[in-house]
């Protein structure tokens, strides 16, 4: 059986290939460094949070920016996620005894409140829960899978990105660094 006469020969296409990865890799690299280092469009560590508002579980405006003064710890999370679940239990503990220099506002990704409250009192969770039915907040921060978590310090700058589940002990340690 012979090839198709366009397909490349030889080892013209393996190099063709390794320039077409070699130039992928630049251009990603290039882009990573001009956000700051961040993983995807949105916030990057040491720069400023977006001030977003989104309704919380009774349908009213939250900004973020009314947080300011307080270590903020942000959570993007759907109640399906089994990550999600996973780290709930530790999210609950965290938010039990943050005090009153930290607040853990937790962004679900679109589902319905009655959903939400389910996943809440499933896990003991007692947080401000945001709505994010356009993935508007998602798409601010950059925010590709779930769970993201960020940590913003008292003047509203991004000082810790966790992608994954994250833990009472590593929560409580990242939020001390940045008090």
């Amino acid at each position: 059986m012979s090839r198709p006469p366009s397909s490349p020969r030889g080892p013209g296409r393996w190099v063709l290939l390794g320039l077409v990865v070699l130039i992928g890799a630049a251009i990603f690299y290039g882009a990573w460094q001009i956000r700051g280092g961040s993983s995807g469009p949105g916030v990057a560590i040491g720069r400023e949070a977006p001030d977003l508002s989104l309704p919380d579980l009774e349908g009213r405006p939250v900004r973020l920016a009314d947080y300011r003064g307080k270590v903020v710890v942000v959570n993007f999370f759907t109640t399906w996620c089994p990550p999600c679940q996973q780290e709930a239990p530790e999210l609950a503990r965290f938010a039990k005894s943050a005090g009153p220099e930290a607040v853990l506002i937790m962004i679900d990704r679109g589902e319905t409140p009655q959903v939400i409250k389910r996943f809440l009192d499933q896990y003991g969770l007692d947080a401000t829960v945001l709505i994010d039915g356009d993935n508007r907040a998602s798409r601010a921060f950059g925010v590709t899978g779930q769970p993201e978590t960020f940590l913003i310090d008292r003047r509203g700058v991004v000082r810790q990105h966790i992608v994954g589940p994250t833990t009472y002990d590593g929560l409580r340690l990242q939020v001390e660094s940045i008090r």
